[in-house]
């Protein structure tokens, strides 16, 4: 949705429509999540990405309901085996390549994708749930 604003500003509920009004000109800064920045900086000459004083840092959560039958416990926790192995962490990185696999993993010994810059150099902050 375009706001009423008389410097033109730009609003959107999604990274992509957000993306899609800097992309048309319409803004000249967009405020969207790390990798889908990174991503539209690898697909669109010109677009420079920029990392905000502490960056909040949002972990992945993933959770096993206390009331699931034993069966599927022992499924969700071969699928939570997999995805922290090598294999579905391969996975994760491939599967959208200028998106949401453009994050720094949290299994030792997995790299980062070449487009993210060394975590250590962007300055963060870690919330207490």
């Amino acid at each position: 949705m375009k706001s009423s604003s008389p410097r033109g500003c730009g609003s959107s509920e999604t990274n992509g429509k957000t993306l899609h009004l800097l992309e048309d000109g319409q803004i000249q800064v967009a405020l969207v999540q790390s990798s889908a920045a990174i991503g539209e900086s690898e697909k669109v000459k010109g677009v420079k990405v920029a990392f905000l004083k502490d960056e909040t840092v949002l972990p992945s959560a993933i959770g096993i309901d206390a009331a699931v039958s034993p069966a599927e416990r022992e499924e969700a926790e071969r699928f939570l085996r997999w995805v922290f192995s090598p294999a579905g962490q391969h996975q994760m990185q491939i599967g959208d390549p200028h998106g949401d696999s453009l994050f720094w993993p949290v299994v030792e010994g997995k790299r980062p994708p070449p487009a993210l810059p060394p975590l250590e150099g962007i300055s963060t902050q870690l919330l207490e749930p």
